[in-house]
C-alpha cells in the first residue's frame, strides 16, 4: 500500500518523514516498496514544487525591454566595462601592424623601442579606420548613459573622459 504524499516547505532542512517501516524513505512521503504506478498525490493536491513553477511561469513579468536592462550600478557598471572590452577588441583587430626592424643604432632605448633622433624620420600615426572611430562613438554612448543613471561612478567617468579626449573632442570632457 501507498503512502500519501507529504508537501514540505520549498526550503525545510528537515528530514523527509521515515517510512512506515522506520527507514526514511527516498521520495518525500512515499515507501520504497515499488509503489510507483499506484501512488499518486491526493486528489487536489499539488506538490510544492510544480506549484512553484507554474506560479513563476504565469506570473506576469517585466516589459520585453527592460529585462535586458541591469537594475542595479554594478550590474551598469558590469555593462560599461564589457563594451569598453568591445571596443578595445576592434580596436586591436584595427591596429596597424609594423613588421620588422629597420636595423640600424638607437639614439635612445625607452624599455624594448628604440628611438633614432635623425632629420627627416619624423614619424606620425595613419588615421584610425572607421570601424574604430563607431566602435569608440558607440562605447561614448554607452558610457554617457551609464553616467547618466549612475552619476557618482568615477571610472565611468573617467573612461568617458579618456576616450572624448582620444576622438579629440576634449570641449566635450570638461563638460
Amino acid at each position: 500500500m501507498c503512502s500519501r504524499f507529504v508537501v514540505l516547505p520549498l526550503f525545510d532542512s528537515r528530514p523527509p518523514p521515515p517510512s512506515a517501516s522506520g527507514r526514511p524513505s527516498t521520495r518525500a512521503g512515499a515507501s520504497s516498496r515499488g509503489c510507483r504506478s499506484r501512488c499518486r498525490p491526493p486528489a487536489g493536491r499539488v506538490p510544492l514544487p510544480l506549484l512553484l513553477a507554474l506560479l513563476a511561469a504565469l506570473a506576469p513579468g517585466r516589459p520585453a525591454a527592460a529585462q535586458d536592462e541591469p537594475l542595479d550600478s554594478a550590474g551598469l557598471r558590469a555593462a560599461a566595462e564589457r563594451a569598453q572590452a568591445r571596443f578595445e577588441s576592434v580596436r586591436r583587430r584595427h591596429a596597424p601592424e609594423a613588421l620588422g626592424w629597420p636595423g640600424g643604432r638607437c639614439d635612445e632605448l625607452v624599455g624594448r623601442l628604440c628611438l633614432r633622433l635623425e632629420p627627416g624620420t619624423d614619424w606620425w600615426p595613419r588615421p584610425e579606420a572607421a570601424e574604430v572611430v563607431e566602435a569608440r562613438a558607440r562605447l561614448l554612448t554607452e558610457l554617457a548613459e551609464v553616467g547618466r543613471r549612475i552619476p557618482g561612478d568615477v571610472w565611468v567617468r573617467g573612461q568617458r573622459v579618456a576616450y572624448l579626449g582620444e576622438a579629440g573632442r576634449g570641449e566635450e570632457a570638461l563638460a
